[in-house]
């Protein structure tokens, strides 16, 4: 009888770790930085006027990926195999292209 209860509270204390595991991974690792923080914002203001989905690429808990020339950028979030964008790349026209292959 012993054993099934034993067996049981290990199971469980697997699953409670797999699940901690789980929702810890991917997080923490590329956050936006103050200095990247500042750039959305600069390029936002220079090139934002018509995104109307601008304002959610400044959300601190996106990664910054920017074009080589850093003239534009895209922010995404990362949650397990997938990543997602925010909204269109900001900045000058010219860099998307850089930017999203960055």
């Amino acid at each position: 009888m012993w054993v099934y209860s034993l067996a049981g509270v290990m199971a469980a204390s697997v699953l409670i770790l797999a699940l901690m595991a789980f929702w810890r991974a991917g997080r923490g690792d590329e956050l936006m930085t103050e200095p990247e923080e500042l750039e959305v914002r600069r390029l936002l203001l220079e090139y934002g006027e018509d995104d109307s989905l601008g304002y959610f690429a400044t959300r601190r808990d996106k990664a910054v990926i920017a074009a080589p020339d850093r003239r534009a950028v895209v922010t995404c979030r990362a949650v397990g195999p997938v990543s997602m964008a925010s909204a269109d790349p900001i900045g000058h026209r010219d860099s998307w292209r850089a930017a999203v292959s960055a």
